[in-house]
């Protein structure tokens, strides 16, 4: 059975706003009555252990799950960068272990603009496979995050090919609902390889959802996915409004 959350990007106007804490988040999405979390390394005071300590403490006591803990780590930045973008996904592998959470969301990186394509393809699928076997040893599954614009991982091929090319049990899709450029047929083409999911929704009120996931919640049943669906609101309305109406929508198309 599919399982609703949300990622703390959902709200990422309110963090940055300083309107909203990780803490204040939290005993948002638990009068949402949401199931889980994914908690994004942006939003983050500290990852000093006693603050990592008080986390774990309160997601606890409110009976959330934290089901992705998510990186924003970089691997087509310039070669000289790159073993900074690996050691900083090594450290929030170890921060997901620290939480029991089971998936880390990564990012295969960005092209730079008149790079060869084929050296940058072949660095980032070198940092990929070094976080992959770290991420194994700490019993962390790495959820790829397929994404839009000048990505490595932008179409259904080009994820299948990283999946395919590190080669790992430990490497799998975090699928975005709203990133492929042809989206249903897209999603149905990657779909058995996702641990986490994303429910992007970009337009939400009383009445509908953008996109329609009327249309994608029967692609994740077919492929007998039961994992977390995790609300990302990118919208322009109010976020807490926005979400607790994506909540309302969902709730009522996973009873169908």
């Amino acid at each position: 059975m599919v399982k609703l959350g949300a990622s703390s990007w959902s709200y990422h106007r309110k963090f940055k706003e300083g309107a909203m804490s990780q803490e204040s988040w939290f005993e948002e999405c638990h009068r949402l009555g949401l199931d889980g979390l994914e908690l994004l390394d942006i939003h983050f005071p500290s990852t000093e252990r006693s603050y990592l300590k008080k986390i774990k403490s309160h997601c606890v006591k409110m009976g959330l799950t934290i089901s992705c803990v998510s990186v924003s780590n970089d691997f087509g930045v310039p070669k000289e960068q790159l073993r900074e973008q690996v050691d900083l996904t090594q450290s929030w592998i170890r921060i997901a272990e620290f939480f029991g959470a089971p998936v880390l969301r990564v990012f295969a990186g960005w092209r730079r603009t008149g790079e060869d394509y084929a050296s940058s393809w072949t660095r980032m699928i070198s940092c990929m496979k070094q976080v992959t076997g770290y991420a194994e040893d700490h019993c962390i599954v790495l959820g790829l995050e397929n994404h839009d614009g000048n990505s490595f991982m932008t179409t259904p091929d080009e994820v299948t090919r990283i999946i395919e090319d590190v080669g790992s049990d430990y490497l799998r899709l975090n699928l975005d609902t709203g990133a492929y450029p042809n989206p249903l047929d897209d999603l149905k083409r990657t779909v058995k390889l996702a641990v986490h999911v994303h429910a992007k929704i970009l337009c939400a009120d009383k009445l509908r959802l953008e996109p329609d996931h009327s249309k994608i919640l029967p692609i994740l049943e077919d492929a007998g996915y039961n994992g977390f669906l995790s609300i990302e609101y990118e919208g322009d309305a109010d976020e807490v409004e926005a979400v607790e109406d994506t909540a309302r929508h969902l709730r009522r198309l996973m009873r169908t």
